[in-house]
């Protein structure tokens, strides 16, 4: 007589059931092992700051910016305590913010009340040029924004002030010789190191091209005096 051997009872510790065992086992370690380097875990990694990372402190900011003072220079200068204590609370804040939405640690600072400066020890992009619109209300939907400068390790984009025409719903989304406001990043790929110059409004008659190389050139500078 025949008998099937697969209807056969098996013993609860033969050969498949330690093969079943095994690999359950391999599949919760490639679950965990997924999870633990994927993005969060990843990203938990990073908040150990890298050999080569640079130290942002107060003192990592130069205290001027193109001719413009940084904006708590007085503050710290006086006799107040508490008003350092709030500036040193203030840019904590930001150290743990940079670190969380890009790995490390990072900064800006203002100057002058018109300049902003960031650096971080992660990746930084200008903003997207766009073309612009403006609405059925006359007023501007999306600002222009049109690349002013393009060079190897820094990007320059310029938004022009616009000029919306009340009558004909049209008007004027400006150019690189209109009024507006001009955004610089360097990014130092190789270290993972960014810096930004960004204009907190719009400058008047100064031109979108000359901005832009000045804060490059700027840029480079500051970039030097950090990686020396």
């Amino acid at each position: 007589m025949f008998i099937d051997s697969s209807a056969a009872p098996r013993r609860p510790g033969g050969p498949e059931s330690r093969r079943v065992a095994v690999a359950a086992a391999l599949s919760v370690g490639i679950v965990a092992g997924a999870l633990v380097g994927g993005p969060w875990g990843l990203g938990a990694t990073r908040d150990s700051p890298s050999p080569d990372a640079i130290p942002v402190t107060r003192d990592t900011f130069p205290q001027v910016l193109l001719g413009e003072t940084r904006d708590d220079s007085g503050p710290r200068n006086g006799s107040s305590n508490a008003a350092a204590d709030r500036l040193d609370a203030a840019f904590e804040r930001q150290l743990v913010a940079y670190r969380f939405s890009h790995g490390g640690d990072g900064a800006t600072l203002r100057y002058g009340g018109r300049l902003s400066l960031t650096i971080v020890n992660g990746v930084l992009t200008p903003s997207v040029p766009r073309l612009g619109s403006i609405g059925s209300n006359w007023r501007i939907n999306d600002p222009r924004r049109v690349v002013s400068l393009r060079s190897s390790d820094v990007r320059c984009v310029f938004e022009p002030e616009a000029s919306p025409d009340g009558i004909t719903a049209i008007g004027d989304l400006g150019g690189l010789e209109s009024d507006g406001r001009t955004e610089c990043v360097l990014l130092d790929a190789e270290r993972h190191l960014s810096l930004r110059i960004e204009e907190v409004g719009a400058s008047r008659g100064a031109g979108a091209v000359a901005t832009a190389h000045s804060f490059r050139d700027e840029l480079q500078r500051i970039h030097a005096d950090l990686v020396k």
